[in-house]
């Protein structure tokens, strides 16, 4: 990150030192019990840091239980930590009397990210915040935004250091040019290789589902064999296009890659490199809208953004894929290579319908932050016809479907449909809507989302129309939880604006009196709560509590799980290519590599083979196969510990024993 020359001139003489501080001659109260108050606080926030590091906190912070020698330990180590400074204010005054008040107020300033030193042993408590994150996320908020405020006064009390720290020299040039972008590369394969490598361990484990990766699948090889848009995952028996769901054009461009490899393995793969491959397009935005070390610091924490992982551990969407797209074509705008961005806006507006909303508010950011006018204009034009045209035209001739009412279902009138309804809700009725938005899951939802970023994308209003798109997905929803979770891939919508959000705001902060430095130390700020965030909710730096889309991931799979997994591959080894299958939710992602695949927790289809694992014969599934089993069409082909093959044209072996291990006994069966 280098400094700015004119700060550099700034600093020496904002910060008086030597001779000009026996300058003093009055008497300075309110600075005098500022700076003694400061330092009382940072001591005793040391002291408590200090003291409660042998602390057991986990039980602290759950029943408020602690021995009494541990706690009466803590207040005197508090105690002790406020006095020593206050003592040795009191001290220079005595001393030096007015001369010392200049010395105080800046050891006040040096001394005061002290402050935020307390609460830290307490907060990497993971265990506990994943029960209850709300105070977890306020706390962070507000100590971040505390620090943020006390660092630089303290960085201008080192004009030496900083001015050492930013000299140039050649060995710094060659480090500067090469070691930020090196940096980034390796972390970008490293996350995709880990996010690739555990998200396909997750599939082997059996905690992914028909919804959604057994669709995608299904999707991608009906594509391969000439059937568009066909999923009977999703849709069953009664057919239809899945663009009565979602439109996802984008799958055709990746078919014949799929064709190479097919199989969800490649799905896992394409998503895990995509959000990897990210950080460069974003490194690139802040290298060149600020310096190379901070895009550097940007990418990794990009890659290190707790509600990233939920995109990468919950099976497959292309949603998240519209991050790097996005980042790339905010990098193509800045840096001015039109092409880029033409081709970067057509594979945007394929990702899914919804993208295109977010491409509005950006040519809107464009356009009201002068950056450039015209093609932040044309850029919303261009997708609101996008939108329009493939939402309201193309996927209303394709059938008609739950979504909307599943999303939206607390806002739509009673006895009407769609978004028309949603819409006369917001104008009409403002104070329901308002208290649809400040539910607790909502305000938890926007802490991790923005907090952890110390609010920067929503500090001004130019920001804020940057990252509006990803409200009407997230925040406008109503009853369905994964929307408002870190969990899933619908934070997607938010990160693929709020860290360009972020980079616009810290270079326009550069552009202020000691802008590089309060920039600086912003970043470092900004890091540090992404940091710590990502510690007690992000799936990289502890793997003991975190649960990506439904299931928790364990990162290891026990000899049980590698037994499951071989018993399930040899029984789809057992099913022809070209045969119908029907399976229970968690098997069909490993058998849908075909055309004809369902879910039995819909129907069965009068399948050829039937996939069922004993653990989810329940509630609906339970319903289906009790049909099965009366229907008597289907025989026993193998049964490996809890898993079943069933099938109406291949079986041999009499079904009833299985039938009864599933709880389902024929009618009439003794």
């Amino acid at each position: 990150m280098t400094e700015n020359p004119k700060d550099t001139k700034l600093a020496p003489v904002v910060t008086p030192k030597g001779p000009k501080l026996a300058a003093a001659t009055r008497w300075n109260l309110s600075e005098l019990v500022t700076g003694t108050v400061m330092l009382a606080l940072a001591g005793s926030s040391t002291g408590m840091f200090f003291s409660t590091l042998g602390v057991p906190l986990a039980a602290y912070l759950q029943t408020n239980t602690l021995e009494s020698r541990d706690r009466v330990k803590l207040l005197i180590a508090i105690a002790v930590g406020a006095m020593l400074p206050v003592i040795a204010t009191g001290v220079a005054l005595v001393w030096k009397r007015r001369q010392a008040q200049p010395w105080i107020a800046r050891a006040a300033k040096l001394l005061g990210p002290f402050v935020v030193l307390g609460p830290l042993p307490a907060l990497v408590h993971y265990r506990f915040w994943n029960q209850k994150p709300l105070p977890f996320l306020v706390a962070l908020l507000l100590l971040g935004l505390w620090l943020e405020r006390l660092l630089p006064p303290a960085l201008l009390e080192l004009p030496r250091l900083h001015l050492r720290l930013t000299r140039l020299t050649p060995l710094r040039l060659k480090l500067e040019r090469w070691l930020p972008l090196g940096v980034v590369v390796t972390a970008a394969v490293g996350y995709a290789a880990y996010t690739f490598y555990f998200s396909l361990q997750q599939h082997r484990r059996l905690l992914t589902s028909a919804y959604d990766l057994g669709i995608y699948d299904n999707l991608m090889y009906s594509t391969t064999q000439g059937k568009l848009f066909h999923s009977t995952v999703l849709l069953g028996t009664k057919g239809g296009s899945y663009l009565v769901g979602h439109a996802e054009f984008i799958m055709l461009l990746f078919a014949p890659l799929y064709a190479l490899w097919a199989g969800p393995q490649f799905l896992l793969l394409l998503q895990a490199t995509a959000l990897g491959a990210a950080a460069l397009p974003l490194y690139g935005l802040g290298s060149r809208l600020i310096s190379r070390g901070a895009g550097a610091v940007l990418a990794l924490c990009y890659l290190l953004y707790a509600p990233l992982h939920g995109s990468s551990f919950y099976d497959f969407h292309w949603l998240p894929l519209a991050i790097f797209v996005n980042f790339s074509l905010i990098y193509s705008i800045v840096t001015n290579k039109h092409w880029l961005t033409a081709v970067c806006l057509l594979l945007a507006v394929s990702i899914r319908e919804d993208v295109s909303v977010g491409l509005v508010f950006l040519g809107l950011f464009l356009t009201l932050s002068n950056i450039r006018p015209k093609l932040g204009l044309a850029i919303s034009v261009v997708s609101v016809c996008a939108f329009v045209g493939i939402r309201f035209v193309v996927m209303t001739l394709a059938g008609s479907f739950y979504l909307p009412n599943l999303y939206y279902s607390g806002l739509i009138i009673q006895g009407e449909n769609g978004f028309g309804s949603i819409i006369k809700t917001v104008i009409t009725n403002p104070t329901y809507f308002l208290e649809s938005l400040l539910k607790e899951e909502k305000v938890i939802y926007g802490l991790h989302v923005f907090g952890t970023l110390l609010l920067w994308p929503l500090r001004s209003y130019r920001l804020a129309i940057l990252c509006a798109g990803g409200f009407f997905f997230t925040f406008l929803t109503t009853n369905y939880d994964p929307t408002v979770s870190i969990r899933f891939q619908y934070s997607a919508h938010w990160i693929s604006y709020i860290f360009p959000a972020l980079t616009f705001g810290l270079a326009e902060l550069s552009r202020k009196q000691h802008g590089t430095l309060r920039r600086n130390s912003t970043l470092f700020v900004v890091a540090g709560c992404v940091l710590l965030h990502s510690y007690v909710f992000g799936a990289i730096l502890q793997r003991h509590t975190y649960t990506g889309g439904f299931y928790r991931v364990a990162f290891a799979m026990s000899e049980s799980e590698k037994r499951q997994f071989n018993d399930v591959t040899e029984l789809a080894k057992q099913i022809p290519q070209t045969a119908s299958v029907a399976a229970t939710e968690r098997l069909v992602p490993h058998v849908s590599t075909r055309v004809t695949i369902y879910t039995l927790r819909s129907e069965h289809g009068d399948s050829e083979y039937l996939l069922v694992d004993r653990k989810e014969v329940q509630a609906a599934q339970r319903h289906i196969l009790r049909s099965i089993v009366d229907g008597g069409k289907y025989k026993l082909v193998d049964r490996r510990s809890d898993f079943f093959l069933f099938s109406r044209i291949a079986g041999e072996q009499d079904p009833t024993s299985a039938f009864r291990a599933l709880g389902l006994s024929p009618r009439g069966a003794t």
